[in-house]
């Protein structure tokens, strides 16, 4: 469900979902859950969100704003984007680019738990080339932070 914290319905490893193959569940929470997937020899995400009927479908913006980035090196491929039916339930699901750990988990296992200053201002002006490319895009983007960046694998 996309703003309650309980999956009524879950994945398993193993299990083929729209034509991928389940290795493990990455995380879950309000929104639903992420799957580390595979299909052909590629490792991706796929991410979920049960829908009820009275709540927003926010994956289905978090899609929308993706399709528009296609084109910006910065962002994560989408593979796939539709809505299924799994066990009597509608869900939502994107398939996309299976993204290292963030950056703010990637600083606190650095020595002294923080970035050189040549990191620092090399990943500082990544982050600026994707904000620029998300304004270029008409897409302002309200909640930057280091749990919301990683690095594409």
């Amino acid at each position: 469900m996309s703003s309650s914290s309980s999956v009524p319905t879950e994945f398993r490893a193993g299990q083929i979902v729209s034509g991928f193959e389940v290795v493990k569940k990455l995380g879950s929470g309000g929104f639903g859950a992420v799957y580390h997937v595979k299909k052909n020899g590629m490792e991706m995400a796929l991410k979920t969100e049960f829908i009820d009927e009275e709540e927003d479908e926010t994956l289905k913006n978090e899609v929308h704003m993706l399709r528009l980035m296609q084109w910006s090196p910065a962002f994560c491929r989408l593979y796939t984007a539709k809505r299924l039916t799994w066990n009597s339930q509608p869900v939502n699901i994107m398939v996309m680019t299976l993204c290292n750990r963030p950056l703010s988990r990637l600083r606190r296992m650095m020595p002294d738990r923080h970035f050189t200053k040549s990191t620092a201002a090399r990943l500082s002006v990544q982050l600026l080339e994707a904000l620029r490319d998300l304004h270029i895009s008409g897409i302002i983007h309200r909640d930057v932070k280091g749990s919301n960046c990683a690095e594409n694998m």
